[in-house]
């Protein structure tokens, strides 16, 4: 009975061991939701391993459309010096709820006469997404002032995403005495 015994114990010994040395994920969801904008910092998992040394992860990314922004199937490859390996997927849906920003957007400003008026600039817009921005421009003319004009031009940048934002430029031009 001995003879039996002991090697069903060092069989579950070594068993034992090699489990907790493999290597494990907490806080890991299979389906997640992150702001593209914050895409490149997030973590997105934690991972552990008994084995002494660094663990190592490699990860590839394979695009989709869906959604304004896409979604990303991330495959992991988690790998600790002692042999161990694990992969995992995960899907992330990536969303862009931040608005483009304006490049170069001119300040206001007061001229001293019409001639000095500047004329309007093309003013860019970027979306930390990488989506294509649309811009729109209006100009208006506010003569209520009668010892005053003011100039109000508005751009209006949007994305994909419906994400907008705007920026004003006042000119005012005081009258001429």
């Amino acid at each position: 009975m001995k003879h039996v015994f002991l090697p069903f114990c060092l069989l579950f010994a070594v068993s034992a061991q090699a489990q907790s040395d493999k290597i494990t994920l907490s806080n890991f969801e299979k389906q997640v939701r992150v702001n593209v904008a914050d895409l490149q910092d997030a973590v997105l998992y934690e991972a552990y391993s008994k084995c002494p040394g660094k663990l190592k992860v490699e990860f590839t990314d394979k695009r989709f459309s869906g959604g304004c922004a896409g979604s990303i199937e991330r495959s992991y490859v988690f790998s600790d010096e002692c042999g161990n390996k694990l992969t995992e997927s995960q899907y992330i849906t990536l969303v862009d709820d931040t608005p483009p920003v304006f490049q170069n957007a001119p300040a206001d400003t007061l001229v001293a006469s019409r001639e000095e008026i500047p004329r309007a600039l093309f003013v860019g817009a970027f979306d930390e997404g990488g989506q294509d921005t649309d811009i729109s421009f209006n100009e208006q003319y506010d003569f209520s002032d009668p010892d005053n004009v003011v100039i109000t031009r508005v751009w209006t940048a949007s994305d994909v995403c419906g994400n907008t934002a705007t920026h004003t430029q006042h000119i005012s031009v005081p009258k001429r005495k």
